[in-house]
């Protein structure tokens, strides 16, 4: 359940040295409730996870 209307998208690298600050391209705004999300993308063109891959993501509420 989304409170407070926003999410926050955090690389897997934040975790390394976490802050709370959260860039504001990394946020959205929703509004408050339930949503069922579909996450979608493939590997690069690279052939490496995460190098300029796309993910597109869906939030139905």
């Amino acid at each position: 359940m989304l409170r407070g209307g926003k999410v926050y998208f955090r690389d897997l690298y934040d975790l390394m040295e976490w802050t709370h600050q959260c860039p504001e391209e990394q946020i959205i705004d929703l509004g408050d409730g339930f949503y069922h999300i579909t996450l979608c993308t493939n590997v690069p063109d690279s052939g490496i996870i995460g190098d300029n891959q796309v993910i597109n993501i869906y939030f139905n509420k």
